[in-house]
C-alpha cells in the first residue's frame, strides 16, 4: 500500500500526524460516506468501534497512527516513515465496523 502524496507540502499522508476522513477512507477503500459513519460510530462508541478519530469542533480528523495499525503498518523507528512490519494487535474489519 503506498501513501498518498500530497503536491502542496510535498509529504505523503501517512507521514502526517493526522489526516482528514476522505483520506483515511482512500487508504483503507471506503466509500466517503461509509468512512464518516465509521468515523461517527467511534464516537458514538466511546472508540470501541469504528473508525478512530477526533472532533476538534465540527470537523472530524483521523489520527495517523492508530490508521497505521489498522492497516497493520509500523512506524520505523524514527518515525517519518512506514514499515510494510505487521502490528502485533489483531484488528478486524467487518460486521459492525473496523475493530480493535
Amino acid at each position: 500500500m503506498q501513501a498518498i502524496h500530497d503536491p502542496d507540502t510535498g509529504a505523503h499522508t501517512l507521514d502526517r500526524l493526522a489526516l482528514t476522513v476522505p483520506e483515511a477512507a482512500n487508504l483503507l477503500g471506503l466509500g466517503r460516506s461509509a468512512a464518516y459513519e465509521q468515523a461517527r460510530r467511534y464516537i458514538a462508541t466511546g472508540g470501541r468501534e469504528g473508525l478512530p478519530c477526533l472532533r476538534l469542533g465540527r470537523r472530524l480528523i483521523v489520527p495517523s497512527a492508530p490508521l497505521r495499525s489498522i492497516l497493520g503498518l509500523a512506524a520505523s523507528q524514527s518515525g517519518a516513515g512506514l514499515s510494510d512490519a505487521p502490528d502485533q494487535e489483531g484488528v478486524t474489519a467487518g460486521g459492525g465496523g473496523l475493530r480493535r
